[in-house]
């Protein structure tokens, strides 16, 4: 969804952001609003299932269109646990906040390997 990418982030905006261009229709409540079989048809031939939209058929072609329309899926019905995606991400922006529960708060990053000296 970021700049490096696909680049929605061009277009729409997440959470609190606004998109780094020309801004159309915010996704963050996008799984609320449509279907997963319309939202996977409109990536898949955005012109066909919405005349008129400026949506670019970025699928395309692609031969793992449906696992990468998934991921998205996925990722957007997951948003309020997920980091921004590039481009609409700042420093600073990732705090992790404990809410007052009993459950605890699980992080999970990847690490680059790096030789330990004790």
């Amino acid at each position: 969804m970021g700049t490096g990418g696909l680049g929605c982030v061009s277009c729409h905006g997440l959470k609190d952001r606004k998109s780094l261009g020309v801004p159309v229709i915010n996704l963050t409540h996008t799984v609320h609003r449509l279907t997963p079989e319309y939202f996977k048809e409109l990536l898949l031939n955005p012109q066909v299932t919405q005349p008129g939209t400026l949506m670019p058929p970025l699928f395309m072609g692609r031969k793992k269109a449906d696992q990468e329309i998934e991921q998205l899926w996925t990722y957007l019905k997951e948003l309020d646990q997920s980091r921004l995606p590039e481009g609409l991400l700042q420093t600073g922006d990732y705090e992790i906040k404990p809410e007052k529960s009993v459950r605890p708060v699980v992080f999970r990053t990847f690490l680059e390997a790096r030789a330990c000296r004790l």
